[in-house]
């Protein structure tokens, strides 16, 4: 069998009728900790809502200082250096001094008259992309993100049945929405048919706003590019569908 199938060691069908109901036994007491479970999730989501606003007051400060509205000054940038020791200096002069060009074009945007952090979400993403969003956005769908100025959830309640993220772009050449939404819906109970391998909330369904392209700038219009993966298969390049995970935005 491959890595990873389940082979249980021993045929239930075939024990006695005795050892067979003690099994049905202790599902039942298992299942009582799938209850209990649904209820510890629902409290655990209560703490959410009640932090979620917490999360969005120090998010508004991160939009300030993104967007250029707010220079922080004095206590607000009171951080330890991010400068390297004078050894990583000297290595870095030197990888500079060899990718000169390459350096010009990433840092131009970033200059002492700059306003904000231009491109943050556009970097924050891609930075993510392989190890967090599983590859999710692909090489040309990366010139709309330069346009995209804030991301924010709001949970829903009192039921934790689903969340959506918004995502809020400066205008661009590729579509007219000024926010884009991806709504998530969550079972947060157990599945009726598989009762004993609940596991928390899950997302089983999500949705994606329309997205009003501009003329020819559909960039799901695009020809897909299939990538060989290490199995030697062949499989479809991910297509960008505004992020997939949820994340304390």
């Amino acid at each position: 069998s491959s890595d990873g199938d389940f082979e249980p060691t021993l045929d239930i069908s075939l024990l006695p009728k005795a050892v067979k109901d003690r099994v049905k036994a202790l599902k039942k007491v298992q299942f009582e900790t799938i209850k209990v479970e649904e209820e510890y999730y629902k409290e655990i989501h209560a703490i959410d809502l009640k932090y979620q606003k917490q999360y969005d007051d120090i998010n508004a400060k991160r939009l300030k200082i993104i967007s250029g509205k707010h220079e922080p000054t004095g206590d607000e940038i009171d951080w330890p250096s991010d400068e390297e020791s004078e050894d990583d200096k000297d290595e870095k002069n030197e990888k500079d001094l060899a990718n000169g060009v390459k350096k010009m074009n990433l840092y131009k945007d970033y200059q002492e008259d700059t306003k904000g952090i231009p491109k943050f979400w556009y970097h924050t993403l891609k930075n993510a992309n392989d190890d967090v969003l599983a590859s999710t956005i692909s090489p040309h769908d990366e010139p709309a993100l330069e346009s995209l100025m804030d991301i924010t959830v709001t949970l829903k309640a009192p039921e934790n049945n689903g969340f959506t993220l918004f995502f809020h772009f400066a205008e661009n050449e590729y579509f007219t929405n000024s926010v884009l939404t991806k709504e998530y819906e969550l079972r947060n109970l157990h599945d009726p048919e598989c009762p004993l391998e609940y596991d928390g909330p899950e997302i089983f369904r999500s949705k994606g706003c329309k997205i009003d392209w501009k003329e020819g700038m559909d960039l799901t219009n695009k020809k897909v590019v299939l990538k060989r993966t290490k199995a030697g298969r062949d499989r479809k390049s991910t297509r960008l569908n505004p992020v997939t995970i949820r994340s304390r935005m």
